[in-house]
């Protein structure tokens, strides 16, 4: 989402308030840097570009409404983002995630007809600058260089990967190339979805655990040779965990809100949870505590998500059962959504034959406070257990237990996450990693960040 979660966000790929917007807007952007050897390449290999959580527009199959993707989106309908939110149940949701497309990445945002803030927009530029033919991935021509790979953000990043080998293969068939030869860019929580790409194809999480150790091709007739991850929480990340807890307001503070319950909905967010840290909580002294994010009875005990205080009020009112169901259903759904995180967190970690070829290339920042443990408070005169992010009152108010919640990273993923990759992939990280100063969403724009993608791919 939009900044952690995205995954997504989730990145800051959003507005953060209208005087922010404005001024940001006001400059005129730098020239793009344009790396001659690349532009007079006349044989490009093709590129495809995954943008982060809520990085695509999603519109209304049958109807063609956006409901999210435009500045209108930031302030309204202000329903806690339920007309977003997922049913939990299997059945519907089979139904909703064919009535909901994603037409495009998100290119800018509009606020009121007043400023726009540049989202992807400038990668198209820049590689159009560089010789690079933009085209569609969903009906692409044959010269056509450079694509945007969109998607419905909310949807489990199995079903999301297997839609990209689908367009993959279509892109092979339509360029008539026996062996197809790609470089991905992946920004935050596309890096799941490429890494999962590239060592199972479309796999399914039960095939793709039944296949591991196939040395089989994940991708028949497709080579991934360049994984650029930019900004990408391969570790997952904690603040995820705060999303899910107190949802997201857009424009604070009068702008939409996302509550809790509408983000237990999206099974991706599940997919980015922390991994890489073995103790991601600590008790009030300071101390690890222990505590397991992929148990649904900490949930419940620690009051996270749907559990928490306002969450459960609300639901108690629920007045819609097609998306939130009951308790029973809600604990199944958490159960189900933790599971596959944990175990689609196992199948990126591994090794597997036949992804050896496949060259890496990082670009992240280590320069700013990013969480890393969150706080268990125990309850006080018969209240819930309260969980205390980096950012909040009490972790704030005590230095040592703000030292002891960060660790140095982008605001959303630490530089350990960042890092968190599998062995032969660590191995074949080409250069060392550009470290550029940024927010997890803004470093991608950043002139350094867009001079070192086109060495990247020159290389």
């Amino acid at each position: 989402m939009v900044p952690a979660f995205s995954s997504s966000p989730w990145s800051r790929l959003l507005l953060g308030g209208l005087v922010v917007a404005l001024t940001a807007c006001s400059a005129a952007p730098p020239p793009l840097p344009v790396l001659e050897t690349l532009q007079t390449r006349a044989d490009k290999t093709p590129v495809i570009l995954i943008p982060g959580i809520t990085g695509s527009v999603l519109q209304d199959r049958e109807s063609g409404k956006i409901l999210w993707g435009t500045g209108l989106r930031l302030l309204a309908p202000r329903d806690r983002g339920y007309s977003l939110a997922l049913p939990i149940t299997a059945e519907l949701r089979a139904e909703t995630e064919t009535g909901v497309e994603a037409p495009e990445a998100l290119h800018t945002i509009g606020l009121l007809g007043l400023a726009k803030k540049p989202i992807y927009g400038p990668i198209f530029d820049l590689m159009e600058a560089n010789g690079y033919q933009i085209g569609d991935l969903a009906a692409p021509q044959p010269d056509d260089t450079f694509f945007a790979f969109p998607y419905d953000w909310r949807l489990d990043n199995t079903i999301t990967t297997a839609r990209l080998a689908a367009a993959l293969q279509r892109l092979r068939a339509v360029r008539g190339e026996a062996d197809l030869k790609v470089h991905l860019i992946c920004q935050s929580n596309g890096g799941h979805i490429c890494r999962y790409l590239s060592k199972y194809g479309g796999a399914s999480l039960e095939e793709a655990e039944a296949s591991a150790s196939d040395p089989a091709t994940p991708l028949p007739g497709v080579t991934i040779d360049k994984i650029l991850l930019i900004g990408t929480a391969n570790g997952g990340s904690l603040r995820i965990l705060r999303e899910l807890n107190h949802g997201r307001r857009y424009l604070p503070p009068f702008g939409r809100w996302w509550a809790p319950e509408t983000l237990f909905t999206f099974p991706a967010l599940f997919q980015d949870l922390p991994v890489y840290n073995p103790e991601p909580f600590l008790g009030a002294d300071g101390e690890p505590f222990d505590a397991d994010l992929f148990n649904p009875d900490d949930w419940e005990k620690f009051g996270w998500a749907v559990y928490g205080e306002k969450a459960r009020k609300r639901l108690r009112k629920n007045r819609h059962p097609a998306l939130f169901g009951t308790p029973e259903l809600r604990r199944a759904y958490l159960e189900r959504v933790l599971d596959r995180g944990r175990r689609f967190h196992q199948l990126l970690r591994r090794d597997v034959p036949g992804t050896a070829g496949i060259r890496y290339y990082l670009i992240q920042n280590n320069r700013a406070a990013t969480p890393d443990r969150a706080l268990l408070l125990p309850p006080e005169d018969g209240g819930d257990w309260r969980t205390c992010f980096y950012g909040d009152p009490h972790a704030a108010g005590e230095p040592f237990l703000s030292q002891r919640t960060t660790a140095p990273g982008d605001g959303h993923a630490t530089e350990a996450s960042q890092l968190w990759l599998s062995a032969s992939a660590r191995r074949r990280i080409i250069q060392p990693p550009v470290y550029v100063e940024g927010g997890h969403f803004e470093l991608l724009l950043a002139p350094p960040s867009l001079e070192a993608i086109l060495r990247f791919l020159a290389d």
